[in-house]
């Protein structure tokens, strides 16, 4: 795994939870499951924030510009300075891939910042998981034809036949057998560009 498995106890599945209670239904109320220290972040907070919690607050802060909004996520992200994007892009793809492939990752709705993810990882220095990005992404596209056939026929057995196969499994594998911590890579990545993670 190319995180340990504390920090994917402690980070992915705790963030993960919150983002799936606050931003997968467009009930307001759920933006109190926000940490409000996150809402606007300033160059103390970032600087007295431990390097354990700097990822939490950077995603966290994301959420709160998604919150009340999900279906404009990506739009909502990509408004955001290039720095918040290559933190939310890799996390994302990190966690989804760990969890259940890049299959799962292309299946759901984050799988619209592959792109993001690719110069995020380029820009983090891991450039092995970059060249794994860039066959997964050439590899969906490649299927594009067969999703989008299975979603005009709009049936379930239609969507079942693309799961016959997984032709992401190799760089599934791939994936999972790096070593880098890239959890490390991006609280060094904030830590370097801090400034452009100062908002409101």
């Amino acid at each position: 795994m190319p995180l340990p498995l504390t920090t994917l106890c402690t980070v992915h599945s705790l963030l993960a939870a919150v983002l799936l209670v606050s931003s997968c239904t467009h009930d307001p109320e759920n933006i109190q499951a926000l940490n409000p220290r996150y809402r606007t972040l300033t160059t103390k907070l970032l600087a007295r924030e431990p390097d354990s919690h700097l990822e939490s607050a950077v995603l966290e802060h994301v959420l709160w510009r998604i919150a009340g909004d999900v279906d404009r996520e990506y739009e909502r992200v990509a408004a955001l300075p290039w720095s918040f994007q290559v933190v939310y892009a890799t996390w994302w793809l990190e966690a989804e891939v760990n969890n259940g492939g890049f299959k799962q990752y292309f299946s759901n709705s984050k799988g619209r910042f592959a792109n993001e993810a690719l110069k995020g990882f380029e820009i983090l220095g891991a450039r092995q998981h970059a060249g794994l990005v860039r066959q997964a992404i050439w590899i969906h596209q490649a299927r594009m034809p067969i999703l989008d056939s299975a979603r005009l026929k709009g049936t379930t057995a239609a969507f079942s036949h693309t799961y016959s196969d997984d032709p992401f499994a190799p760089i599934d594998r791939q994936f999972l057998e790096l070593k880098t911590d890239l959890s490390s890579l991006r609280v060094a990545f904030i830590r370097k560009y801090y400034q452009d993670f100062v908002h409101r």
